[in-house]
């Protein structure tokens, strides 16, 4: 009787853990596929536009603590935090409480310029994003941050949704991600460049714009870190599910990681990233074609560039 209870118990624990990677899976797949509003053309100064940004934090927040343990885990809030709307602070309380009850160490959270600096030479004004690392502090969880969301100033003649433009100065990109750095980097575990770049077409028809991006922030983020006495993970965007290469919806992540490597980016990737959807499929379906079995290509890439040692994200 009691070898069948045990049984019982370990099915329920089974069932409860594939549901919440469905449901986490669900949560990233609605996400990226909410339509957003197009990003009128800006103006001709955006190119020049560098802003000096903060030098010093303005907050004290408290560093998480984290368990010294190779399994980290983390969760992707998306949009569920609606930060422009009414109710974020409760919203944001109860993710973060809820994430560390499940033993997360990582949220993942976009951090849109366009919400922070509404003009070039304006100043950070950062508002319910503080109000987000405190929380995130108080319940002990680092952040992901995703920066993405260019302001109109500082992107060129761009028509699509918001997040898929490029900013047309990759200073004025890092400058905004190292003011985020020495902001709130006690508290943040990683900078992600930008969401899902190799969709963005200024980008997969140039892949050595983004590399310049790229390492124009590696090294402004890095530079952050090292004046307030912290060390922080800089990685691409998450490449997005995208089975083959196409000059109109972008690159498979391992034909994107492969022309970043030609490019030159090895030395400011200190992970790769990608977003192995695979919905209404789940992992274990073992597709060959699905995203989830592009990590093996991309491990392919990685080891014949000498980076097999670094962690996929």
């Amino acid at each position: 009787m009691g070898a069948d209870l045990k049984a019982h118990r370990k099915k329920i624990q089974n069932l409860l853990l594939d549901t919440a990677v469905i449901l986490l899976v669900i949560a990233a797949f609605v996400y990226s596929n909410v339509p957003r509003q197009p990003v009128p053309a800006t103006p001709s100064n955006a190119a020049e536009c560098v802003p000096a940004g903060p030098t010093q934090p303005d907050n004290q927040l408290s560093v998480p603590t984290i368990p010294a343990s190779k399994a980290v885990i983390g969760t992707s809030s998306g949009d569920i935090f609606k930060i422009s709307s009414n109710g974020a602070n409760s919203r944001i309380d109860n993710y973060m409480a809820s994430a560390e009850k499940l033993g997360t160490h990582i949220v993942r959270v976009d951090l849109k310029w366009s919400d922070v600096q509404t003009s070039c030479n304006g100043s950070y004004n950062w508002g319910i994003y503080t109000y987000l690392f405190t929380s995130a502090a108080k319940h002990n969880l680092w952040v992901d941050a995703v920066i993405d969301s260019p302001p109109e100033w500082a992107v060129g003649s761009c028509t699509q949704d918001s997040w898929k433009c490029a900013p047309a100065n990759s200073k004025s990109y890092a400058a905004f991600a190292r003011g985020a750095e020495v902001e709130f980097g006690r508290q943040i575990d990683t900078i992600e460049v930008l969401n899902e770049p190799s969709t963005i077409d200024s980008y997969y028809n140039n892949v050595s714009a983004y590399e310049q991006l790229l390492s124009d922030t590696y090294v402004a983020v890095k530079s952050a870190a090292s004046s307030i006495k912290t060390t922080v993970t800089v990685e691409p965007g998450g490449t997005a599910a995208i089975g083959n290469s196409s000059a109109s919806s972008g690159m498979s992540p391992s034909d994107w990681y492969q022309n970043l490597y030609d490019a030159g980016a090895k030395s400011v990737m200190d992970r790769i990233n990608m977003h192995p959807y695979v919905y209404p499929e789940t992992v274990i379906d073992h597709n060959p074609n699905s995203q989830w079995a592009q990590i093996t290509a991309v491990q392919r890439v990685m080891a014949a560039n000498g980076d097999s040692y670094k962690l996929i994200d």
